[in-house]
């Protein structure tokens, strides 16, 4: 898929190299002293295959998110108009209900506080100060597997969600241009021992159109079975909330399915200095 579904023989070494130079070096030339580094990847690269690469370059085009050219869709200003009327109304019922915005630093946060983010990459100025989080649909975990960048930014539209991702998501203007120039994979990947150590949810979808729910559940599972896909839900540590027949986001539906991540969030929320048995009870 890094390859855009190319055959294999038209996958040379020198592809592979190119594409190594962007991935790892972003870059999207590289001289001397680079194609000694980048040599050297390939060699273990054939080395974990078991086979050498075809030698030179194919016909293979790798995908380079940063560097590919941005594709985008023009949006008509009722678009816009709908979208601040839809802000607006959830602007105003989050004071409602006495939340407030915050956009604090680590020498400004005193004290426990709570966060709803739409959308959020790890960020190393608050990720020392999190005990616990809900992650739903995460896209950060194992990013460097090439699912996420290839659903969103370059497959073919078949089913109706995939038609619906490409217009309301993967063409958006802002969101494009946010993906094909500021969305370095490096940045903004979570791996599993960061994970470590705190009470984190993660709420996997089996129809995601964008994410391999299987791998990702798999790896921080630590099982390739798929028992994990049946454990009981107990707040502690890192767990797996599986939803077998739901899409991406689709958790946000039905009130059957979003009480289970509201009753995660209930029980976070006692997560404090002032509950030192938490960790040993398991009560909600």
């Amino acid at each position: 898929m890094w390859f855009k579904g190319a055959p294999l023989h038209e996958i040379g070494r020198e592809n592979v190299k190119q594409f190594f130079c962007w991935s790892f070096l972003n870059k999207s030339k590289y001289g001397l002293l680079d194609d000694l580094e980048l040599e050297n990847y390939a060699d273990q690269l054939e080395s974990r295959l078991g086979r050498k690469l075809p030698p030179g370059k194919g016909r293979a085009i790798p995908l380079n998110l940063t560097l590919d050219p941005v594709h985008m869709l023009p949006r008509p200003l009722v678009w816009y108009l709908i979208v601040f009327f839809v802000d607006a109304i959830t602007f105003c019922y989050l004071r409602f209900h006495s939340f407030q915005f915050y956009r604090v630093s680590n020498e400004q946060a005193d004290g426990d506080f709570g966060i709803i983010a739409v959308e959020m990459m790890p960020d190393s100025t608050i990720s020392s100060m999190i005990e616990a989080a809900l992650l739903v649909d995460p896209v950060s975990i194992l990013l460097h597997l090439p699912d996420v960048a290839y659903n969103f930014t370059c497959r073919q539209p078949m089913a109706a969600n995939e038609y619906q991702l490409k217009y309301f998501a993967s063409t958006d203007p802002d969101v494009s241009r946010t993906l094909a120039r500021t969305f370095f994979w490096q940045e903004n990947i979570i791996w599993k021992h960061e994970l470590e150590g705190r009470h984190i949810t993660i709420v996997l979808c089996g129809r995601d159109l964008i994410t391999n729910t299987n791998a990702v559940g798999q790896y921080v599972a630590g099982d390739k079975s798929s028992k994990w896909k049946k454990r009981d839900w107990k707040g502690i540590g890192v767990e797996i909330i599986w939803f077998n027949e739901l899409d991406h986001s689709q958790v946000f539906e039905l009130k059957s399915d979003y009480d289970h991540l509201i009753k995660v969030l209930q029980r976070y929320a006692l997560i404090s200095d002032t509950n030192p048995g938490l960790e040993q009870n398991g009560n909600t």
